[in-house]
């Protein structure tokens, strides 16, 4: 792996902190990431055509 993984002092933001965050801005080689939980509408007409590349992977 080339990346680290996040192992402790996982926190929830509180919505000051949702509201002020731009998570495009944040740079690869940050010192904390983010984990993004997301209610998405994705379009039916593309799932066939993302079958082996799924943009938004769930469970």
């Amino acid at each position: 792996m080339r990346k680290s993984l996040p192992c402790a002092d996982f926190r929830w933001l509180d919505r000051a902190e949702i509201d002020a965050l731009h998570f495009q801005q944040v740079p690869d080689d940050a010192p904390e990431g983010y984990i993004l939980e997301v209610d998405l509408d994705y379009t039916r007409e593309l799932h066939d055509s993302h079958a082996d590349f799924p943009l938004a992977p769930e469970k």
